[in-house]
Parts: structure tokens; C-alpha cells; sequence
């Protein structure tokens, strides 16, 4: 599968660039990956192609994804990282 980097004002690229597939169907990318600068890949993410009546269950929803994000980021600010994230 060809993929194609993400270029956007959120990613910085300091430590990892975000790449999907080049081609897609359903309007909208379903498989990213985040890649270390050696092009390692260090994570990936498979969403649901399809309307799950038609596909069945395929992959993560955008719900499931920002659920992940929100946990995380309320773990930081129950602990005493929440002082470093906020301020560096």
C-alpha cells in the first residue's frame, strides 16, 4: 500500500511524521501510521471502512480514537505531569 505523509499546522514533525493511504474509498482515509525519523513505524491506526450494516466491523471509529486521546489526557491531569505538559 502506497502511503502519503500528512502535512498540517498540528503536526510538528520534531519526532514522528503521519503518513495514510495514498488511495482510499468512503471519502476519507482509514489507515495511518506515525513513523520515527528512520522510518521506523511506531504505531498504526485501521478506521471503519464502510457502514458496519454493510462491512461489519472493521475498525476503530473516530469516537474510539478520541476516547483513547481524552483518557490519556486525564491521566496527565490526575498526576504530577500536568504541571510539565501545561508549561513546557
Amino acid at each position: 500500500m502506497e502511503l502519503v505523509k500528512i502535512s498540517n499546522g498540528l503536526l510538528t514533525e520534531k519526532y514522528t511524521t503521519v503518513h495514510h493511504e495514498k488511495d482510499y474509498q468512503f471519502n476519507a482515509p482509514h489507515y495511518f501510521e506515525v513513523h520515527d525519523h528512520s522510518g521506523n513505524v511506531l504505531g498504526n491506526i485501521h478506521f471503519q471502512e464502510g457502514p458496519i450494516q454493510e462491512a461489519g466491523v472493521n475498525g476503530v471509529t473516530n469516537e474510539d480514537l478520541i476516547a483513547m486521546v481524552l483518557a490519556r489526557l486525564e491521566g496527565f491531569q490526575n498526576s504530577e505531569f500536568d504541571a510539565v505538559i501545561m508549561h513546557s
